[in-house]
């Protein structure tokens, strides 16, 4: 295989974390890449038509397949895909079946045969379309689209059977159509603890049962609705009073169906059927005090969707359902870096000044934001949702600071909170996605900094992942359906500390061990509920499932040839030298692997918000 462009291209002899590519260290002098590294380039680069039959790019194929909507055909080709490999495929005809089955065969008679199915490995949301090419990624008795985002395209009606069966058993078999789902009624029961609503869908609504309830929706996303159902007693809080009415708490005085609607400082309560209700004035009470710390996806949590994430998975998606009431504290700040070193001269938003060991002025705004909630009669404060890192990222790979420098700030800007709030404890939600592809390494960084940090306190405890969460393309900051399953992750890691609980938070990494004279590795995981069978079964590339290896802490990657799911807990990747001695972890940077359809995941399915299972864990751990 040939070595990267930016590689065998680069200006200087020796690149390192100051100097990376594609230029490199301009004191290591000039590099001349030799005939052989040219040769293995353009070979790499240049498709089989030009005569080069281990071309590994995308395959382009000109020739109409053959069939019909349930099974496609193409015969005469140049090349047929090998694993892992994409090509462009354009139907004949639009597809029937959740599932159409294609076969490709090249000049000397090789035959790939498999299922069409979307990224996230499910039956099609949506159908092939006649004359649209679609980017396909090849594996084992599968193609998967990645040309598309496969969550949009769930979110609108599907014209296809709601059946997977004709999926192999290595892609997530989960219906097109959920048993539950988002349009289902959701059922509330009632008492003393008030449960926050805060939707996120088109078509949401809340029917109350057993005794009388109550429901918050002081914290609804302005721009959106939900039909309520209620019976004599039950009430609904708003922020502020209704519009047209004299308080902000609408009691019921019968059976009662009604809309709640959210607008920009005003809450509209119109009644659709039943008598009408009586309306006074007061403010819901809560059990519970959490606190959103970090930068904007932190903040966005808060007011998009986090919160009503929560409460659903504290009643429908944990091991124990609870009731408990939350009052949520937005005291984040968006796109503000951990430590001043990670920003320019002059850029003041960040949280703590290592010049002078001093807050900065989002510490600041976390404090006051908490000490108001307190003021206000918040239940005192033991738990802070963290995810921040985003903005320390280009420090991090321009080594302004080192992983171990930013660790320390961690814990700084931790202690500093704990010094007025003794019982605040951290659950660090590791960074997003992105496609930045130019700063990976920094990225890495900044979550084996966190990593560090919550290794070296015993008040932080690592929470979920949110790699894969939906977002839109070249934007790190997730759709309003993404921050509702953030909540809802959250939720699970939370009752895992507060209510001694057994949640899964998705495939974890246990060990590392090495064979074939250390070019080998071998990753054990944590068993998996209801069992595991990767969608790509191998991948090539440098971080094959978004799992990398680096030479020190702050060393530089180490590509990998390939990797391969060798058991139901075990991953076996294969380096080109020794790894002993180095460190592997993942995911690698901003986790391209996600758009590719690389990431490997729990099957424990949230059907509500339509995911089917939670990723691998980040981890980075030491080879022996």
């Amino acid at each position: 295989m040939a070595k990267a462009p930016n590689e065998a291209l680069r200006d200087f002899q020796i690149f390192n974390a100051a100097n990376p590519l594609p230029v490199g260290d301009p004191s290591s002098g000039v590099y001349n890449p030799t005939k052989k590294d040219l040769r293995d380039l353009f070979n790499d680069m240049t498709p089989p038509t030009a005569g080069n039959p281990n071309y590994q790019g995308v395959l382009t194929y000109g020739a109409v397949p053959t069939g019909n909507g349930s099974s496609y055909t193409l015969t005469g080709l140049s090349q047929v895909p090998v694993t892992g490999q994409t090509f462009f495929f354009t139907p004949n005809a639009d597809s029937t079946v959740p599932a159409p089955a294609f076969s490709l065969t090249d000049q000397g008679g090789l035959v790939r045969t498999g299922v069409i199915v979307d990224a996230d490995g499910r039956g099609l949301a949506a159908p092939l379309r006649q004359g649209t090419s679609y980017l396909l990624r090849y594996g084992e008795g599968v193609a998967q689209i990645v040309s598309r985002d496969a969550r949009e395209a769930r979110a609108a009606a599907s014209g296809l059977p709601a059946t997977d069966a004709a999926i192999p058993a290595h892609v997530d078999p989960l219906p097109i159509r959920s048993v539950f789902g988002s349009k289902q009624p959701l059922i509330v029961t009632g008492g003393a603890t008030a449960y926050q609503v805060q939707p996120v869908f088109d078509q949401s609504s809340i029917q109350l049962q057993g005794p009388a309830g109550t429901l918050d929706c002081a914290e609804m996303i302005p721009g959106t609705e939900v039909l309520v159902y209620l019976r004599s007693g039950d009430r609904v809080i708003a922020k502020e009073n209704y519009v047209g009415a004299s308080g902000n708490i609408a009691t019921a005085a019968g059976v009662t169906a009604a809309r709640v609607i959210r607008l920009s400082g005003a809450t509209v309560f119109q009644m659709l059927a039943g008598p009408a209700p009586t309306y006074s004035t007061g403010k819901a009470t809560h059990d519970v005090t959490i606190v959103w710390g970090g930068q904007s996806n932190a903040q966005q949590a808060h007011q998009y969707g986090g919160l009503g994430g929560f409460a659903w998975a504290l009643r429908n998606w944990i091991q124990s359902p609870l009731t408990r009431s939350i009052r949520s504290v937005q005291a984040a700040t968006g796109g503000s870096a951990m430590d001043r070193r990670s920003v320019e001269s002059g850029v003041t938003n960040y949280w703590w000044n290592t010049t002078n060991n001093t807050p900065g002025s989002a510490l600041t705004t976390y404090m006051n934001a908490v000490a108001a909630a307190v003021a206000d009669g918040a239940p005192a404060p033991e738990w802070c949702f963290w995810v921040q890192g985003e903005s320390d990222v280009d420090g991090m790979a321009l080594g302004r600071l080192t992983t171990t420098q930013l660790r320390d700030t961690i814990v700084r800007v931790w202690d500093h909170i704990r010094a007025t709030y003794p019982n605040m404890k951290f659950i660090v939600g590791m960074i997003g996605s992105f496609e930045q592809r130019n700063i990976d390494i920094g990225a890495s960084r900044v979550r084996n900094a966190y990593l560090a940090a919550i290794a070296n306190v015993s008040y932080a405890t690592q929470g979920p992942d949110l790699y894969d969460l939906p977002r839109m393309f070249n934007n790190l900051h997730y759709y309003e359906t993404g921050y509702a399953i953030l909540g809802a992750r959250f939720a699970r890691a939370w009752a895992n500390l507060s209510e001694g609980q057994g949640n899964a938070l998705g495939p974890r990494i246990t060990a590392a061990g090495t064979q074939s004279n250390g070019r080998t590795l071998v990753l054990s995981m944590s068993a998996i509920p209801g069992g595991f069978v990767p969608r790509v079964p191998v991948m090539a590339g440098p971080t094959p499932y978004g799992i990398y290896v680096i030479d020190g802490l702050d060393g530089a990657l180490v590509p990998a040839d390939y990797a391969q799911v060798t058991g139901p807990t075990q991953i076996t990747i294969y380096m080109p030298r020794s790894v002993r001695g180095m460190k592997v972890g993942g995911p690698w940077g901003w986790a391209p692997h996600v758009r590719q359809g690389q990431a490997l995941t729990d099957n424990e399915r949230d059907l509500f918000h339509r995911v089917p299972g939670q990723p691998l864990g980040t981890f980075l751990i030491d080879i022996p």
